[in-house]
């Protein structure tokens, strides 16, 4: 097929943005392209200012990330001190925690819970230093000393373990203190026994109950008083010219006897004393036979005076009779009921002889009695006492004063005589 022959006569028609450039005259031309360029240079400065901004706020973020983290480093500043304060209290350490917490105070003055451990440390740090007191007193071995400090620490105190093991260190000094004074004892010395003393004085005033400490300390006075007990004066025998009189005397020679008196009488008066004793007792002995109970009291009160209680051989003979007199005196009294006479002469018997069985057997009978009538008259003194009164008088007539019933009787005689 033939090629189709071109259109002769038709231009293609131009668009009306060609056709209105192809129209714009060079000045026009100039001012559209200076408004570009104006818009051009807008958006180069928008976009300028754009990054201007961001730079800015990036600047503002990095600023108050960097104010956060010196806020977060200052409250971990604080709270670390505050967390260190608090080690130290629980230390027991309030003096150097009270340092700390006004630190922390006055950069911080309403931080939680400061004003409270400020007003604990007001308190504790007297209570710390007794106790240091006490510590250094015990280094010292003064416990005495350390218990006071102790003691000065409040009731309402934080240190208790402190507390208690101070009052343990305390006890713990003492028994080592006594141990101590226990080795100085053993040494006998006498500086070293008087600081056993010394020592032991203090654990007891520290501890008045320490059983092995008063041990010490009572011992520790036995052995000063030992040691310092000055040596016995001696003094010189004084003569005594009669002593051979007497020794005659004993040996039943009044003759001799009176003749060594005799020859010292002038010189000194216990040899003229004695002769006239003797003199007595002689005149008196020779009537032994005739004596009455009185006559061989008074010999043998002059036998007791002249050998000081050694008794002679003529006693012993006095003292017989007499025992024999007396006895049936006694036997006399006993068998009427006269309880107390009866018990006075067995005594007096025993007294002159005291080998006297008869005497010896009514003095144990009027004790037995004397048993039965208290016993008596303890069973019927709150019923009868008007019928008690006057046995428990005879328990008193029959028993001598040394005796347990004599003194249980006379105490229930005085209270039912009111």
């Amino acid at each position: 097929m033939p090629p189709r022959p071109a259109r002769e006569g038709r231009a293609r028609p131009q668009t009306s943005r060609a056709a209105a450039a192809a129209e714009l005259t060079p000045e026009a031309q100039r001012k559209r392209m200076r408004m570009k360029l104006a818009g051009v240079a807008v958006l180069v400065v928008l976009f300028a200012g754009l990054g201007v901004v961001r730079s800015r706020m990036r600047q503002q973020a990095e600023e108050q990330g960097r104010i956060e983290a010196e806020q977060r480093n200052y409250r971990e500043q604080l709270g670390g001190l505050f967390q260190d304060a608090k080690n130290l209290v629980r230390e027991g350490q309030w003096q150097q925690a009270k340092a700390k917490l006004e630190e922390l105070h006055a950069q911080a003055p309403d931080y939680p819970g400061v004003a409270d451990y400020l007003k604990a440390a007001e308190r504790e740090i007297p209570n710390q230093n007794h106790l240091g007191t006490a510590q250094a007193a015990l280094d010292k071995g003064e416990l005495a000393s350390a218990k006071a400090s102790i003691e000065k620490v409040t009731s309402d105190t934080q240190l208790y373990e402190q507390l208690k093991t101070a009052r343990r260190n305390l006890t713990d000094a003492a028994d080592k203190r006594t141990k101590e004074a226990k080795g100085l004892l053993d040494s006998r010395q006498l500086e070293n026994v008087q600081k056993a003393k010394a020592i032991t004085d203090d654990v007891l005033a520290t501890f008045p109950e320490h059983r092995d400490g008063k041990l010490v300390n009572d011992d520790a006075v036995r052995v000063i008083a030992d040691l310092t007990r000055p040596d016995p004066v001696r003094v010189a025998a004084v003569p005594k010219p009669w002593e051979p009189a007497v020794d005659r005397f004993r040996d039943a020679d009044i003759t001799g006897a009176v003749a060594i008196l005799n020859a010292c009488s002038a010189k000194t008066p216990q040899c003229k004393q004695l002769m006239g004793q003797m003199t007595e007792f002689g005149n008196l002995y020779k009537k032994l036979e005739d004596l009455d109970a009185k006559g061989l009291t008074r010999l043998l009160a002059l036998d007791k005076d002249i050998t000081d209680g050694r008794t002679s051989k003529m006693a012993r003979n006095a003292g017989t009779r007499a025992g024999n007199i007396y006895y049936k005196s006694a036997a006399g009294a006993k068998a009427a009921g006269q309880w107390s006479r009866a018990m006075e002469f067995a005594r007096r018997a025993l007294q002159a002889d005291p080998s006297h069985t008869g005497a010896a057997n009514i003095v144990n009978d009027l004790k037995a009695k004397a048993k039965d009538l208290y016993m008596q008259a303890y069973s019927i003194k709150d019923s009868s006492p008007e019928d008690a009164l006057p046995k428990f008088r005879d328990v008193v007539a029959m028993t001598p004063p040394d005796d347990e019933l004599h003194g249980k009787a006379q105490g229930w005689v005085e209270k039912l005589s009111r």
